[in-house]
């Protein structure tokens, strides 16, 4: 019988002031963003990301909203912030060596 260890782990993109649009004090205004990737892992190596989320921290009022996902409404410019904010690339360091196993079978085959 064999133990895989997996499971997610979250892990700090990056941060930035960004345009928003307050609940609590109803003003459009900036706000500190703290952007993270939620990755898939399996032995550690990570597998694949899946989800980026946000803190947002209002400039005006203070409000703090843990978890926001970078679709939400109420980050204003969300296609700018999901661009910038990329998850890194050694995310996709499981996908990618399974990839080349599956490969270098393939090619073992034909050879």
């Amino acid at each position: 019988m064999a133990i895989i260890l997996y499971g997610w782990r979250t892990i700090a993109v990056g941060a930035d002031d960004i345009l928003v649009s307050c609940p609590s004090c109803e003003q459009t205004t900036t706000a500190d963003i703290m952007v993270y990737s939620k990755y898939f892992h399996i032995f550690w190596i990570p597998m694949f990301p899946f989800e980026k989320t946000a803190l947002t921290i209002c400039a005006d009022c203070g409000l703090k909203k843990y978890g926001i996902p970078l679709d939400s409404k109420s980050i204003l410019d969300n296609k700018a912030v999901n661009a910038r904010f990329k998850h890194p690339f050694w995310t996709y360091l499981g996908v990618t060596i399974i990839g080349l196993l599956i490969l270098s079978g393939v090619i073992r085959l034909f050879v």
